[in-house]
């Protein structure tokens, strides 16, 4: 299992990776971006879980990464039609 001192810089790293890429022009990095920011949540749900002791942060992250697909496919569903 990862420690939680070292979890948490990476999650912050995803988010800012996310951040990056969501502030970047094209759709497709948007979308990866707003990918990476969930990913990294989720990382942290459930590394902050594990260090409490609670099952609270995998269902929190469970329910981000249902949030992915989703957002991927209104997102993307535009392009589909051009």
């Amino acid at each position: 299992m990862m420690p939680f001192w070292l979890s948490a810089p990476l999650s912050g790293l995803l988010f800012a990776l996310g951040l990056a890429g969501l502030l970047w022009r094209p759709l497709p990095f948007r979308a990866m971006g707003v990918g990476l920011m969930l990913h990294g949540a989720s990382l942290l749900f459930v590394s902050a879980g594990a260090q409490l002791g609670q099952v609270n942060g995998q269902a929190l992250a469970l329910f981000t990464l249902a949030l992915v697909p989703i957002e991927y496919v209104l997102g993307l569903r535009p392009w589909q039609h051009k």
